[in-house]
Parts: structure tokens; C-alpha cells; sequence
């Protein structure tokens, strides 16, 4: 009869549905696959960013640890520095009074041998004064002398 007709028309179609469905499967197995694959390389990759971003960031770190070491032994030579400044700013301060002091120790020094020059010379002066005076009454003794003689 005529279902027995139709099945044979259904078997081919439903073996043609079939064959579809599992070509459909294969295809959607292969695409899950790949899917599946590109997801795996896409982590490996994004893995390996991160550890490229981790070397990265230790590289910097490293990079900012060795500047900060830098700029704090930068620090310790300028405050040592400015210790040998103001150390010599002393001994300089220092020089300087010891300066005026000898300073002032001569100025007092060659006014005093001033004045004794000027009292050796006023009693040189005065010696050689009184000298001329003993001359001149010699001179005048002896004059008289020779006028009482005549």
C-alpha cells in the first residue's frame, strides 16, 4: 500500500536529514574546536603579557629602588658636604679674629716704638743741646782765660 511506498521516501529523507545533522555536528564540533584552540592561545598569550607586564614592573621597581639609593647617598654626601662647609666657615670666622687681634697687637706694638723714638730722639736732641751748651762755656771759659792772660 501506499505507507509502504512512503517509508522507503522517508527512510532516504530522514537518512538525508541525518547525514545533514551529523555534518552539522562535525562542522559545529570542528568550529568548537577551533573556538577551543584561539581561546587556549589567546590565554597563553595573555599569560605571557602578564608576565612580560611582571618583568616590566620589576624592572622598574628595581630601576626606582637603585635611583632612590642614589639620591639618598646623594643626600648623605651633600649633608657631609655642607658639615665641611660650615666647619671651614669656622676656622675661616676663627682666622679672621686671630687676624685683627695680631693686627691690633702690632698697630699697639709700633705705636709704642714710635713713642720710644720719639723720646729717644727728643733726649738725643737734648743731649746733644746740653753738649753745645758745654762747648760754648768752654769756648767762653777759655776766652776769658786768654783776656785775664793779657
Amino acid at each position: 500500500g501506499p505507507s509502504a511506498g512512503a517509508s522507503p521516501r522517508r527512510e532516504a529523507r530522514l537518512s538525508g536529514l541525518r547525514s545533514a545533522a551529523q555534518g552539522d555536528l562535525a562542522t559545529a564540533e570542528r568550529e568548537l574546536r577551533d573556538e577551543c584552540g584561539a581561546r587556549r592561545a589567546s590565554e597563553a598569550a595573555l599569560r605571557s603579557q602578564a608576565l612580560d607586564a611582571d618583568d616590566a614592573k620589576r624592572g622598574v621597581e628595581q630601576a626606582l629602588e637603585l635611583e632612590n639609593r642614589r639620591i639618598v647617598a646623594e643626600s648623605h654626601k651633600t649633608d657631609r658636604l655642607h658639615a665641611q662647609v660650615e666647619e671651614l666657615q669656622t676656622q675661616l670666622e676663627s682666622e679672621r679674629v686671630s687676624l685683627a687681634e695680631t693686627q691690633k697687637s702690632l698697630r699697639e706694638a709700633t705705636y709704642g716704638l714710635n713713642a720710644q723714638l720719639a723720646r729717644a730722639e727728643s733726649a738725643e736732641a737734648e743731649a746733644h743741646g746740653t753738649k753745645q751748651d758745654l762747648e760754648d762755656a768752654r769756648t767762653d771759659a777759655m776766652e776769658s782765660r786768654a783776656d785775664a792772660a793779657r
